[in-house]
């Protein structure tokens, strides 16, 4: 029977095989280790416990390390520059993982629409939009499969760039059209304390930071805005959120894509007859303890 005697975590990847180093290596060993002992000597469960949970906050603190750097590289240039390239993705940039040049990205396009939303212009909307249509133009020509994801979230800078430009009335910061947005948040101290918040109206949801690989499929359509909404409305208030629809209609992908949003690890339960209240009860100590959502499936199957 093999047994742990020595663990070391000094990187992670997720399914697309991306990686990125953590900021520290983190190990656990036993402290003698020898012929004699190595049968009766290994690591308790209560220290691999903690050691699991060390390694859970270093991945947080190592990711939004990683995000906050490349954020702070990218402010340093013209912030009306940044979607003025032609291509999706500076070389410079591979190292970082698809989930963190969206999130990024994410954040400077909400605070560029801010900035131009205050000075009451459409022209820098205008033309921005234009060079998003070129930079997809010239994506969708290479067909790069990596640049998928990208490709997504352009469409839907596009598509709000569109609706703004055809509002009649004033835009404002207080324009149902601007609330109604999905955006992110950044609060003034969140250089100390790595703090971004995902925003739609007034519901604000904490950007959990777990590594996760940024999915291609995922396209944020009008219904599916609008049942985020609900969904942010509900969490916000420390509600259970749920997905009414008929089959194939993507209820599943709507909480997957609010996940993927809130950086946090999403888990499928696909529920049956034998499933019963003790299996639930460890799952939502599991996620408590976890931070992580639950989605659970065929719930009319459940027996009481």
């Amino acid at each position: 029977m093999a047994v742990a005697y020595r663990l070391e975590g000094i990187s992670i990847s997720n399914r697309d095989n991306e990686e990125f180093s953590l900021i520290s290596k983190l190990k656990l060993s036993l402290p003698i280790i020898d012929s004699v002992g190595l049968n009766t000597q290994i690591i308790s469960s209560q220290s691999l416990t903690k050691w699991f949970q060390s390694l859970d906050k270093l991945i947080k603190y190592s990711l939004s390390k990683l995000i906050f750097d490349l954020l702070d590289k990218k402010i340093n240039e013209q912030l009306t520059e940044i979607f003025f390239k032609k291509t999706l993705i500076n070389p410079k940039e591979n190292k970082y993982p698809k989930q963190i040049i969206l999130l990024v990205e994410h954040i400077l396009f909400s605070l560029i629409l801010e900035k131009q939303i205050k000075k009451k212009t459409k022209l820098f909307i205008r033309n921005m939009k234009f060079k998003i249509e070129d930079q997809l133009n010239t994506s969708i020509t290479e067909q790069k499969k990596q640049e998928n994801c990208l490709i997504i979230q352009r469409l839907y800078f596009r598509d709000i760039l569109s609706k703004l430009i055809e509002i009649e009335n004033d835009l404002t910061l207080n324009s149902y059209e601007w609330l109604s947005l999905i955006k992110y948040e950044i609060d003034q101290n969140s250089r100390i304390e790595n703090k971004i918040h995902f925003l739609q109206f007034s519901n604000r949801i904490l950007y959990n930071f777990e590594f996760i690989e940024a999915s291609s499929t995922f396209i944020i359509s009008p219904m599916m805005e609008r049942t985020l909404f609900e969904l942010t409305q509900a969490i916000s208030a420390y509600r259970i959120g749920v997905v009414h629809a008929p089959s194939q209609y993507g209820k599943s992908a709507v909480i997957q894509t609010l996940a993927q949003l809130c950086g946090t690890n999403c888990i499928n339960v696909f529920c049956n007859s034998s499933t019963n209240v003790n299996q639930i009860e460890n799952f939502h100590q599991g996620l408590v303890a976890s931070n992580s959502w639950c989605l659970f499936k065929n719930i009319q199957q459940l027996s009481i």
